[in-house]
């Protein structure tokens, strides 16, 4: 009986010192790319969708999609990165409701550049085969609000932060915000990773341009969650599952009729890193 109570207290002892020594290690949140490299992630999604025209139900949608998404490290200058992202799928060419045959699908390719600072501030963004005025300012926007800009103190778990931004809608001035907390240091796929769960609010206003002429504005509320395992020693995410729900409205015209259109949905993600290579 002494044996096995010394065991049971040694164990308790043990899991109380790994507990304290968690807690008190400090880490620094930075990117640290090297040029020549290239990421590579694989991403599943299904999304949900239901699109409302004046209060009545015109289309219902469930789409599961995979996605292969490299990044390439095209320059390291100063504390400057710059990254070439290439988003790889299977574009939906055709699709109807849930009851109807498998909609036909043909290869997608999304392309963008971005220059990134070591806490992951963005700061531009240069998309190479997105014409649509009304589509990049609302890419540009989403990033901006969704992607974290690490504090510049070294963070343990308990630590956290709200990231705000100002958005700037035809009659008002609103605020969206997202609070990461530091949940734990783990070990992830080969990575020594600080566990990061957020959730907050994006607010994404739509305006008309000369390539979407029968939009009138609108704005997309998404309310944001997940959790980020972010590997500190190398300075890249290893892995991302994300919730996005999102409630927006649109005002289109048609035939020269004013509508209003209102689309819930929800997206589950899963993003993970699968290799590095030079």
């Amino acid at each position: 009986m002494k044996k096995i109570l010394l065991t049971l207290t040694v164990g308790l002892l043990a899991l109380a010192v790994l507990q304290c020594s968690q807690g008190d290690k400090k880490v620094h949140l930075r990117l640290k790319y090297t040029q020549g490299e290239t990421l590579h992630y694989e991403q599943t999604s299904h999304r949900t969708t239901q699109v409302f025209e004046n209060d009545s139900l015109a289309k219902t949608q469930s789409i599961s999609q995979d996605y292969t998404i490299t990044e390439e490290v095209l320059e390291v200058k100063g504390d400057i990165a710059t990254i070439l992202e290439t988003v790889l799928t299977q574009k939906i060419k055709k699709k109807q409701d849930d009851t109807a045959a498998v909609a036909d699908t043909t290869e997608w390719k999304d392309q963008y550049t971005f220059s990134v600072q070591p806490n992951g501030k963005v700061l531009n963004m240069e998309w190479a085969n997105i014409e649509s005025d009304t589509r990049i300012a609302y890419l540009q926007n989403y990033y901006e609000q969704i992607m974290p800009i690490f504090p510049s103190e070294e963070v343990s778990p308990g630590f956290s932060w709200t990231q705000t931004t100002k958005v700037v809608l035809p009659d008002d001035v609103m605020e969206a915000s997202t609070t990461y907390r530091v949940k734990s240091l783990v070990r992830e796929s080969g990575y020594d990773c600080v566990v990061i769960e957020y959730d907050g609010t994006l607010l994404i206003p739509l305006k008309t341009s000369d390539d979407e002429p029968d939009l009138l504005g609108g704005l997309d509320s998404i309310e944001a969650s997940g959790v980020i395992y972010f590997g500190y020693q190398k300075g890249l995410t290893v892995l991302l599952r994300q919730r996005l729900v999102i409630d927006g409205y649109r005002e289109i015209i048609r035939d020269g009729e004013t509508i209003r259109r209102n689309i819930k949905g929800q997206t589950d993600a899963e993003y993970a890193l699968v290799k590095i290579t030079q």
